[in-house]
């Protein structure tokens, strides 16, 4: 059968490109933790609506916050003031209701702090993320089988 000759490249492409993705999903996290800003899912694997990975709208919004932060600290005040004006009024409500919940006693947290807690964050990601790789891992492996047992 025709067929036949092309199950154990598919499987092998198959495992590989699996593989791959997780590898990279992997080093992203090594990445975050590291200090990284390199998160960029162009391919839409972890999606921030995906029911596999909760985590990923939290960072998501942080990182655009962060790139908000950026081009702010770049804009001239006129860009700023015109840029506010194009802002609905209850997208500000809301950004500025949430910065000032994370006040104690007038202050924000220590910068220490936040980034303990983004840390700790951060690394149970990562231990989600290597259970993730390891129960796909033993599903691509299961499908191998599979499909070795039809070959013959």
């Amino acid at each position: 059968m025709h067929l036949g000759w092309n199950l154990p490249l598919t499987n092998n492409k198959m495992m590989s490109d699996a593989s791959d993705m997780l590898a990279a999903a992997l080093e992203q996290m090594d990445g975050i933790i590291a200090g990284s800003k390199a998160l960029e899912y162009s391919n839409g694997i972890f999606d921030c609506q995906s029911p596999t990975s909760p985590f990923m709208g939290s960072l998501r919004a942080l990182h655009l916050v962060e790139d908000l932060r950026g081009l702010l600290e770049m804009m001239e005040t006129d860009e700023k003031e015109g840029l506010r004006c194009q802002i609905p009024d209850s997208t500000a409500e809301t950004l500025v209701e949430w910065l000032q919940s994370q006040m104690t006693n007038g202050h924000l947290p220590g910068n220490g702090d936040v980034y303990q807690e983004r840390l700790a964050r951060l690394e149970n990601d990562k231990e989600s993320l290597v259970l993730q790789v390891s129960v796909l891992t033993d599903q691509v492996e299961a499908q191998g089988e599979k499909i070795r047992d039809l070959e013959f």
